[in-house]
């Protein structure tokens, strides 16, 4: 609280604007269409209207950090020195062993709801090897999301291909709409 009162002359106030038209957005939504996700209709709804009615005076990722790739990342090997990885090799086994523990929570969270077994060795197995692949591709490292997990049990996933499907969706609509952002910038 002490931050907004120090820094309250920096606020935008069409940023505040269009935070609050998106907040009534999502509360009537749920009121008066519960069938159409809320935070979704907000979303789009006061983009378009921030974007129409505001332009350039909202900051966007584009304009804070810069434009964004419109290709899939190319393949880059990192450049490694000795020195290099015994000084990063502490840090990476306490990540490692981290993200083990949140992606094995999750996983038998994942047992308790869909009344099933897992494998914790494929599950650490896998996660080491996509978390070695991924940075060769601008990637970050990942885990096993509980609530990612059960919002797939949830909507009747019954198997880790719904992780997979949601892998590829997402993937794709990288791949094939990250133009449509441009529209806006």
């Amino acid at each position: 609280m002490k931050e907004i009162g120090t820094n309250i002359a920096e606020l935008n106030p069409y940023s505040i604007l269009t935070a609050f038209l998106c907040l009534g957005i999502v509360i009537a939504a749920t009121k008066w269409l519960p069938r159409i996700p809320g935070a979704l209709l907000g979303l789009v709804i006061s983009s378009l209207i921030a974007t129409l009615l505001f332009p350039n005076q909202i900051e966007t990722i584009g304009t804070t950090y810069g434009d964004i790739p419109h290709q899939l990342p190319d393949f880059q090997m990192p450049e490694f020195t000795w020195d290099t990885v015994l000084m990063l090799l502490p840090a990476a086994c306490i990540i490692a062993a981290l993200g083990g523990i949140e992606s094995l929570l999750s996983a038998m969270v994942a047992d308790n709801m869909a009344n099933s077994k897992h494998n914790s060795n494929k599950e650490l197995v896998g996660q080491g090897i996509a978390n070695m692949v991924a940075p060769l591709f601008g990637g970050i490292p990942a885990t096993g999301a509980i609530a990612r997990t059960a919002t797939n049990i949830k909507n009747g996933a019954t198997s880790p291909v719904s992780g997979m499907v949601h892998g590829m969706v997402v993937l794709l609509v990288y791949y094939f709409y990250l133009r449509l952002l441009f529209i806006f910038h």
